[in-house]
């Protein structure tokens, strides 16, 4: 059986570019949030001074990035409301339901008797 090689690269143009921007919003906040995590880190004795800001890096935009993506709807939302992104069949808008009836409501012919 000969060995196909499968193509592990995403192609950058199949990307939408909703969750493009979602991802760059999201690696940006990670790295904000790691670069004011770096000044106190570094001030740690030994070892961990040098090596900490470069975990709270990769931590910190690795799960900002998951954030962004996962919340890729309500993050660009303002972008939608203010017309600078046009709503995508990427991001549906979900239809309204109805609220449900509150629990303490009884049921018609089961009322209670104080």
């Amino acid at each position: 059986m000969p060995h196909t090689q499968s193509n592990t690269l995403v192609n950058p143009a199949a990307i939408p570019t909703p969750t493009l921007i979602a991802a760059v919003l999201g690696i940006l906040a990670g790295l904000l949030a790691s670069a004011l995590l770096a000044v106190p880190l570094r001030e740690l004795p030994g070892r961990a001074g040098d090596w900490s800001p470069l975990a709270a890096t990769i931590t910190a935009t690795g799960l900002a990035l998951r954030l962004a993506l996962s919340r890729q709807r309500e993050l660009l939302t303002p972008l939608h409301i203010l017309h600078i992104l046009p709503i995508s069949p990427v991001l549906p808008v979900l239809p309204q339901t109805p609220p449900a009836p509150p629990a303490a409501q009884a049921a018609p012919g089961h009322q209670r008797h104080h």
